[in-house]
């Protein structure tokens, strides 16, 4: 059988507003414990298909056909092997956009694989609209077996130069 036990409603005073508000106290459930019974493990796993855990940009100002912008993403492999194989963009935004320093990306089980514009990274060709500073942009992932995945980037700070040296 289970036993439940309540206490008496706690009172809460707002410094702001000098009012009170009832909070409900915890509830403790007691339950009995079967030692015979053989212990389990919970442990969550990620989704099957890949997940992306940031896409941004630096910001950009200038538009027109010859205008590249890289992407930078942080890609969390599913629970089976698969790859990074396509990104696609509103052409509203860019004229297109690649994976740049390899054909694809493989994305292992459970590992996270990060693109950097030091190694295999993303990029928007042919800019249309200017990436400004806090602005969201959304691109289309493409992955062999995960099929598409749209995602939303941010345009971070710009850095600056001067700063630096």
């Amino acid at each position: 059988t289970a036993a439940i036990s309540a206490g008496l409603p706690l009172l809460r005073s707002t410094r702001r507003t000098g009012k009170s508000s009832v909070m409900a106290p915890p509830i403790m459930i007691t339950l009995p414990v079967n030692s015979s019974a053989p212990a389990t493990t919970t442990s969550t796993s990620p989704d099957e298909i890949p997940t992306v855990a940031w896409l941004w940009s630096n910001s950009e100002e200038a538009t027109g056909a010859d205008v590249v912008v890289p992407l930078y993403a942080s890609i969390q492999g599913g629970t089976v092997e698969d790859r990074l194989v396509g990104i696609t963009v509103d052409p509203e935004l860019a004229d297109g956009a690649r994976i740049v320093g390899a054909e694809s990306v493989e994305l292992p089980p459970t590992t996270t694989v990060n693109l950097t514009e030091d190694g295999t990274h993303l990029e928007l060709v042919g800019l249309n609209e200017e990436l400004k500073y806090n602005r969201a942009f959304t691109v289309t992932l493409v992955f062999e077996t995960g099929g598409e995945v749209e995602v939303q980037g941010a345009v971070r700070n710009p850095v600056d130069p001067a700063a630096t040296s």
